[in-house]
């Protein structure tokens, strides 16, 4: 990863992937959407994990006289990141997402220099976000073309909501009610660190 501020790299040791359904858990690949008909919608739930990640940045330029040379360097042990994605199901372009990285442990020194540094990343990946987000309020939305799920889809949650294909405007309404309480209304990013130990030191 490059920018004009600094450049970064990460490696990732026994990763996976998988889908999962609205509560994080891995089941029939059927249940790890969610498809709203009266809103020509879809939410997708994603989930990876690792055993260890290694993060290193090192700055480039921070526009002062007190250049920061110090690489920042970070090591994580059994972290995953929970993802859920809404779609048009016209286009398939991502509408909104929610993003969580969860880490377990997290041991972090840091020297005056790296602190400085830090900030320094995330003043860029901040603009860099505030400028992606600019550009997709600048796309004009596009009509919304209502595409039904699949058969098998709506068979599966009308079992999973104990209804029947018989009864289709209950489990449309009950559908549109399980989209509506998992819905992701706007992009959000979220870090959940269950044990921080975090030391800051003198060069």
């Amino acid at each position: 990863i490059h920018s004009k501020a600094f450049h970064a790299s990460f490696e990732l040791w026994q990763l996976q992937g998988y889908s999962v359904n609205p509560h994080w858990q891995q089941s029939d690949l059927r249940l790890t959407r969610i498809t709203d008909p009266r809103r020509g919608e879809v939410l997708t739930f994603k989930e990876i994990t690792w055993q260890t990640l290694r993060i290193e940045a090192d700055a480039t330029d921070n526009g002062d006289q007190d250049p920061v040379t110090t690489p920042l360097r970070l090591i994580t042990n059994q972290g995953r990141i929970q993802i859920a994605l809404k779609r048009r199901t016209k286009d398939c372009n991502v509408i909104s997402s929610k993003l969580m990285f969860l880490l377990d442990d997290l041991l972090w020194v840091l020297t005056d220099s790296q602190l400085k540094a830090m900030m320094k990343y995330a003043e860029s990946l901040s603009e860099a976000m505030e400028k992606s987000a600019q550009q997709r309020k600048s796309l004009a939305p596009e009509p919304v073309q209502i595409t039904p799920p699949a058969p098998s889809a709506q068979q599966s949650w009308a079992q999973a909501f104990g209804g029947s294909q018989g009864n289709s405007n209950s489990s449309s309404s009950r559908l549109s009610q399980y989209f509506e309480k998992f819905d992701v209304k706007e992009s959000s990013y979220h870090l959940l660190i269950s044990r921080l130990d975090l030391h800051i030191c003198d060069d």
